[in-house]
């Protein structure tokens, strides 16, 4: 990535030993309990801005709008899983 847009405007420089950005560096020599802190993190960022939209649009729209736009996930997710399971039987 030598001429992309991260290398000029990012603290990130070239690793001269692997060629990798100073972040993919650090982020490979880190281990297994960064990995989790990252995914934890992002876990929690995650749902935090989840309960917020909700927070929102419940504030704003009520659940007069649930009764309307509702529709069934169940079925949605049942016929995934049979068209899915369906596909992979057949390759």
């Amino acid at each position: 990535m030598p001429g992309s847009w991260w290398c000029r405007c990012s603290w990130a420089c070239r690793c001269p030993e692997r060629g990798h950005t100073r972040t993919t560096c650090h982020a490979a020599a880190s281990g297994a309990g960064a990995a989790f802190f990252a995914t934890g993190l992002h876990a929690v960022g995650y749902l935090a801005v989840t309960a917020f939209i909700a927070v929102l649009v419940f504030e704003k729209l009520g659940v007069g709008i649930l009764r309307r736009a509702w529709f069934n996930l169940d079925l949605i997710w049942s016929a995934a899983l049979v068209a899915t399971g369906t596909l992979t039987l057949m390759l």
